[in-house]
C-alpha cells in the first residue's frame, strides 16, 4: 500500500523500501515526543526510520507513518509505538 504526501509537499528522506503504520493524529505527538526525543529514541533502540508526516490527509483522523530499514527492525519499532500509545490508553 503505498501512499503519497505529494499533496502535501512532503517526500520521505529515508531509504527504502517503507512499510506504511497507521498512528490515530493524537497519538503522533506521544510518538514524537518533546523535542522529538521518543522518534529518537525509537530510532536508536530498533534502528528503524520513522518518517511523519506534518499532516494527516484530508478529513482522515489518523496518519501513515513510513518505517523504514531491515524487517526485524520495523517489526521492533512497530511493537514499541503500539506498547507506547497502549500505556496511554489504559491509562485513561
Amino acid at each position: 500500500m503505498k501512499q503519497s504526501f505529494s499533496h502535501l509537499g512532503e517526500i520521505n528522506p529515508f531509504p527504502g523500501p517503507h512499510t506504511f503504520f497507521k498512528v490515530l493524529n493524537k497519538y503522533i505527538g506521544l510518538v514524537i515526543g518533546k523535542n522529538g526525543d521518543t522518534v529518537r529514541t525509537l530510532h536508536q533502540k530498533t534502528g528503524c526510520f520513522i518518517f511523519i508526516p506534518k499532516e494527516s490527509q484530508p478529513g482522515e483522523d489518523y496518519r501513515f507513518l513510513e518505517l523504514s530499514g531491515p524487517k526485524e527492525s520495523i517489526d521492533s519499532c512497530k511493537a514499541d509505538i503500539d506498547e507506547l500509545i497502549e500505556n496511554v490508553v489504559s491509562v485513561y
